[in-house]
């Protein structure tokens, strides 16, 4: 019955339908009627575009959605990279000190220990080193080999968010005082939400400020002597030449006449000759006036 085509002949009437009344295609509004559509058939039954066989919905199987909506760009996640690579060669450099007393001593009554934090982001491991100062008189180097610091009784370890300027820390029974960080280190604090304080002056330690003054060299400064040999080998016929005049001509006879003032290096010595004024007058040199 569905496949037959739609001509006189091929179509049956609901013969058990009781109601034939169509739906009103006007609505009145303001006294002027509106085109409605129809919401329902004859007789009150639903229309056959709200049916089933009427919903056109694209096979999903042969149906491109890039024919409507266009290519889309293919996603490529990252490669996924564990915490130990993410971080390796990362470390958080802090600068800190600790206090040592020193029992039983007339010269000092304790001594400031400068030590170098250096927290791994790694392993979440913690390694707390002395620089060695030269002649210092004790061992220096490691103090707390990399590891992983409890934090206390239960179980916890430190982390670098406990970590800040001017925070104790204790390992191994010292207690640490971190003063300063670097560069680095303060960029990812503040770039993981943790405000970090100002850096902190480190102390300097009474001990180590006494030795330098003891072991300071004292430098001496031999004053130089004149040694006329030396002199005459470097500076022989080397002289510093002057040209100078005497102008004499307000007084009665008065000339004017031109000097050459002659200085030799080689014994500390003047000369002064007078000049000739011109060709005319050259005929007899003229004799040194001082020597």
């Amino acid at each position: 019955m569905e496949g037959l085509p739609f001509l006189p002949g091929y179509t049956f009437n609901d013969v058990t339908r009781q109601q034939h009344n169509v739906s009103p295609n006007f609505v009145y509004k303001n006294g002027y009627p509106i085109v409605k559509e129809p919401s329902t058939g004859v007789g009150g039954e639903p229309l056959d575009i709200e049916g089933v066989l009427y919903c056109h919905t694209p096979d999903p199987v042969s149906y491109d959605p890039s024919l409507t909506y266009g290519r889309t760009q293919q996603h490529v996640p990252s490669m996924f990279k564990p915490h130990f690579v993410l971080y390796d060669k990362k470390c958080l450099a802090f600068k800190a000190f600790f206090k040592q007393g020193v029992p039983n001593s007339p010269n000092e009554h304790y001594r400031v220990h400068h030590v170098n934090l250096t927290y791994f982001l790694e392993d979440d491991t913690v390694q707390i080193a002395e620089p060695t100062t030269p002649d210092a008189g004790y061992p220096q180097g490691t103090i707390v080999r990399r590891c992983k610091l409890p934090k206390n009784t239960l179980g916890e370890y430190f982390h670098w968010k406990d970590l800040n300027n001017g925070v104790d820390l204790s390992a191994n029974g010292i207690v640490y005082h971190i003063c300063s960080c670097d560069k680095w280190t303060r960029e990812y604090l503040m770039s993981q939400g943790v405000e970090v304080n100002e850096d902190e002056p480190l102390p300097k330690d009474p001990y180590t400020d006494r030795r330098i003054m003891e072991n300071t060299t004292k430098s001496y400064k031999t004053p130089s002597f004149a040694d006329k040999f030396y002199k005459f080998l470097v500076y022989d016929k080397k002289v510093l030449r002057f040209t100078g005049v005497w102008d004499d001509r307000d007084s009665e006879y008065g000339t004017f006449d031109k000097y050459s003032i002659l200085y030799y290096l080689a014994d500390d010595t003047f000369e002064i000759q007078k000049l000739p004024l011109g060709r005319e007058r050259r005929a007899e040199p003229y004799a040194p006036i001082e020597n």
